[in-house]
């Protein structure tokens, strides 16, 4: 433990992460809430993220949400690059289209493009991880930052006229706006009545979720001002995360000497984090092993259920995105892929003839594996 707390201390560093904005927007008192209990999934990249979301997704008892948002991620992101931009457009001007569009990093309206493919029942070939070839003839891939659907070969209707409202009429045509905090209440209540089964009151104990993968920064804001918030975190072992990291950003390439050394840089930093803020609130952050949630799930879903103070229901055990069955998000596409299934072979392709090839730290990975055994769920 004690040589754990010295690699804290000495790595720690919110990796390629985005500081709070130090403004009383942001870190004024106004933005503590001791009342709404809100949820977030936040994995670091690769890690599993959208298995969590698929398994609580058909949860009698936790709002439904149509995928990855990136509203929070991305709005610390923009108010640190530009802090006074970001005011204006946000706190002055109460801008509906720059708001909506936080959740892409300003790409484009990721829920009002999604309507849009399902009146046009078009399901795009690209999802959230997978890479695409962009010049034709050329083995050239690519990844658009922001994807517009989240699940291979699922699209559905969403409400999105319900979202939209509720962001103008409750904050962008409102006179106050003392803080972020109030903009983020806002926000996720629009999230969830995207469901057009949405009724607030069947939701007691989780009563909003947003779900993006990367946050660290974003979660101590959470965890701090929100004093009823539970984040969950999946952390994928590193001999079969690498893999993975390398597909989703290069393709299928020969994992090289200086691609593995990137890999566990992102690893290692990132999940050092995660165990900087289990450590700060070990109460209200639940870390789940990869392995467990795929090969275990029943007990994971079990052990989340308690963690979020809601009844166990089996339907967790089918990975669904609005009710619907969906495939793994996986780098590693395969047509035999089951939807609504965790097994292993359904998800996990981690080329286990090469990891003997694989160098890295394995003195410090097989301590930090340990301790996260340890606090794990």
């Amino acid at each position: 433990m004690k040589i754990l707390d010295g690699m804290i201390k000495d790595f720690l560093t919110f990796y390629h992460e985005i500081r709070i904005p130090q403004h009383p927007f942001f870190i004024g008192d106004k933005n503590y809430n001791s009342d709404k209990k809100i949820c977030i999934i936040s994995s670091p990249s690769r890690m599993g993220n959208h298995l969590l979301l698929s398994m609580l997704d058909s949860h009698p008892e936790i709002p439904c949400v149509p995928g990855e948002d990136g509203f929070l991620l991305f709005a610390f992101y923009l108010a640190n690059y530009d802090l006074y931009n970001f005011l204006d457009e946000v706190k002055n001007k109460k801008n509906l289209n720059y708001i909506t569009k936080l959740s892409t990093n300003l790409e484009f309206n990721k829920w009002k493009n999604f309507k849009k493919l399902y009146k046009n029942k078009n399901i795009p070939s690209q999802y959230a991880g997978k890479l695409q070839k962009t010049i034709k003839g050329e083995n050239i891939l690519t990844r658009q930052n922001q994807s517009q659907v989240d699940y291979p070969d699922t699209i559905f209707d969403i409400n999105y006229d319900q979202y939209e409202n509720i962001i103008k009429q409750k904050y962008c045509q409102s006179k106050v706006s003392k803080s972020f905090g109030d903009l983020f209440n806002i926000y996720i209540d629009a999230l969830a009545n995207l469901d057009f089964q949405y009724k607030s009151e069947s939701y007691k104990n989780v009563e909003g979720l947003i779900v993006a993968s990367g946050m660290r920064t974003q979660l101590l804001w959470i965890l701090k001002y929100y004093l009823q918030s539970k984040v969950i975190c999946s952390i994928r072992p590193f001999p079969s995360y690498v893999f993975s990291h390398i597909k989703s950003k290069y393709g299928n390439v020969k994992p090289t000497e200086d691609l593995i050394k990137e890999a566990w840089e992102h690893w290692y930093h990132k999940v050092i984090d995660i165990i900087y803020i289990k450590r700060q609130y070990p109460e209200r952050v639940c870390i789940v092993l990869f392995d467990n949630l795929i090969k275990d799930p029943k007990v994971t879903a079990e052990n989340i259920s308690k963690f979020l103070g809601v009844k166990y229901d089996k339907k967790m055990l089918t990975a669904t995105i609005y009710g619907k069955p969906v495939k793994a998000n996986t780098s590693f596409e395969n047509k035999q892929f089951e939807k609504g299934k965790f097994s292993e072979n359904n998800i996990s392709h981690t080329h286990e003839s090469h990891t003997h090839e694989i160098n890295y730290n394995k003195n410090y990975y097989n301590k930090i594996w340990d301790h996260l055994q340890i606090i794990s769920e």
